[in-house]
């Protein structure tokens, strides 16, 4: 018996067990946990992970149906496309939600199908279109965007932003007229109860994210490298850029750093890794979101930003710091007052930090958001 309730096609070239892919396969999976009671979602990706040549431990080119929706790991980028234009050619989907911006698989060639079969289609940029982000093989995406805009490649569809600051961005390259939708993403899950909360080593600090240009593991190093705070930097996350981390690592052991190079962790043993942790650092050129930091939050790691997320004003609410990366010396004062806040200040500062996280989960006005928008409607 067919089901009742809107169905949507979610493209996206990564998903669990896929990992190292971070934000996005974060922010799709949590999307349809919170909802899939509520809407069919019927999902086509990769069955790899990204920059893997192993394939996932899971069987491909069929439909699978598992955790209450139906997922296709397809082999290839060609049986991608095929199954792809399947689907659309269905024409029974309230929403094609597409969560990339410059693939020709998952959503170029999607998004002209979709026209072609008259359905609406939902593009989440998930960040791309932010300036850090475009600095990175600037030159291909610039000309990616140029030539998109030429032939009207993303006339016709709606936006999904997650900030306001991503808006702005959409509306740079695509126009005041977009139809744009802001709704955050959603937060994962996180402990009921806080583990560790007192005597954790404030030497020790984290950076979670990969290992690219974008995310600006240098500039922390470099920062180390300027105080007198006996920090001790474990790294985990893969490794995007094998140039840059050899630039990274040549950096730490020139300067003497303590650095801990862990590699791609698996969320599951994340839980247990975080509560080890003091502080976790985050100098991004860009971040939509950052999933990392409401996972740290959500361990009770207050954070040191740079200014390019949407949290700001983190000091105020005991949840952190976030400075410019062009202040460079108020980075290193809030170094040293992370190591030499009192002990019951910091823990104070953990609890927030938890608190703040645990609120967004029962939260629920997002979750009736993107419910209304998938199913059809025009939440904004």
């Amino acid at each position: 018996m067919e089901s009742k309730k809107p169905k949507v096609l979610i493209l996206t070239q990564w998903y669990i067990p896929a990992f190292k892919a971070g934000g996005p396969i974060t922010s799709v999976y949590n999307l349809v946990e919170a909802l899939k009671s509520d809407i069919d979602f019927w999902l086509i990706c990769g069955n790899r992970d990204h920059g893997s040549i192993e394939d996932l431990d899971v069987q491909s080119d069929v439909w699978l149906e598992e955790s209450g929706m139906h997922v296709y790991y397809s082999s290839n980028s060609s049986l991608a496309r095929k199954q792809i234009k399947v689907e659309l050619t269905k024409g029974n989907w309230s929403k094609v939600y597409l969560n990339s911006l410059f693939s020709p698989t998952w959503t170029i060639y999607p998004l002209l199908l979709s026209r072609k079969n008259d359905l609406r289609c939902l593009l989440a940029p998930r960040g791309i279109l932010g300036a850090g982000a475009l600095q990175i093989k600037s030159f291909k995406k610039n000309l990616f965007l140029r030539l998109a805009k030429t032939f009207n490649v993303f006339s016709r569809l709606e936006w999904h932003a997650t900030d306001d600051s991503e808006r702005d961005e959409i509306e740079l390259h695509f126009g005041k007229g977009a139809a744009i939708h802001v709704i955050p993403n959603l937060p994962s899950k996180v402990p009921a109860e806080l583990e560790h909360i007192e005597g954790r080593d404030r030497k020790s600090i984290l950076f979670l994210s990969r290992i690219s240009r974008k995310k600006n593991l240098l500039f922390i190093l470099q920062r180390m490298a300027e105080i007198e705070e006996p920090y001790e930097l474990t790294v985990i996350g893969p490794s995007e850029d094998k140039a840059y981390e050899l630039e990274c690592r040549e950096f730490a052991a020139s300067a003497g750093l303590i650095v801990h190079w862990k590699g791609a962790m698996h969320p599951a043993d994340l839980q247990n890794e975080l509560p080890k942790y003091s502080l976790m650092v985050l100098p991004t050129l860009h971040e939509n979101y950052g999933h990392v930091i409401l996972q740290a939050w959500g361990h009770g790691l207050p954070v040191l930003l740079s200014e390019n997320t949407p949290w700001r004003n983190l000091k105020e609410q005991h949840l952190g710091w976030d400075i410019s990366l062009d202040a460079k010396q108020l980075w290193q004062e809030a170094f040293k007052e992370h190591f030499k806040m009192p002990e019951k200040e910091l823990v104070e500062w953990r609890i927030k930090c938890h608190s703040f996280v645990r609120e967004k989960n029962q939260d629920r006005k997002d979750v009736l958001a993107y419910q209304t928008l998938l199913s059809g409607g025009n939440e904004s």
